[in-house]
């Protein structure tokens, strides 16, 4: 093989992965923001802020908007269920958020999200939480006493939660 038929094949090697790059470029982003989810039974698609941070934002069902936030590390570790559902002046509190989310690997569970929740002014409020165990995930309910208006979840690698684990019939495995 002459040097010029080598350069010639290097030059089209190039070539195509730079169009396999191009093509692809989609597909190596985070696909979690073309995914929509239903908020509250209405479906909405996420958005991407500038820390990278997924949001969906939607009506909840004491008629205020809310935001539900996850980071990138979350979405990493985490599968989250296609919706969030609240609840007012329900069985958790006046103001609850319920999550679902699936681990991609055993190394990680519930204990590893942070969960803060910002009113409309950005000043963090209180809340409490439950945790339960949904097939291969975890159901996470929060609730406030005062009007959620963001909630960011978050990830740490040193496990430890505020969620209380719900009593069940079954393994004591949370």
């Amino acid at each position: 093989m002459t040097g010029r038929q080598y350069g010639l094949i290097r030059l089209l090697t190039l070539g195509v992965l730079f169009v396999v790059a191009v093509l692809n470029i989609k597909a190596l982003a985070d696909d979690s923001a073309d995914q929509g989810l239903r908020f509250d039974g209405k479906l909405t698609k996420g958005k991407l802020d500038h820390n990278n941070n997924l949001g969906f934002s939607g009506r909840a069902k004491w008629d205020g908007e809310l935001v539900v936030r996850f980071s990138p590390i979350v979405r990493a570790q985490f599968s989250i269920a296609p919706f969030i559902e609240t609840e007012a002046d329900g069985i958790l509190g006046p103001y609850s958020v319920t999550l679902t989310f699936v681990s991609y690997s055993r190394d990680v569970s519930y204990q590893n999200l942070r969960i803060k929740i910002l009113n409309r002014e950005g000043e963090e409020i209180a809340s409490s939480g439950m945790v339960s165990r949904s097939g291969s995930g975890w159901v996470i309910g929060i609730a406030t006493e005062q009007e959620p208006f963001d909630i960011h979840i978050s990830y740490s690698s040193e496990k430890g939660s505020i969620l209380t684990p719900a009593v069940s019939e079954g393994k004591d495995d949370l």
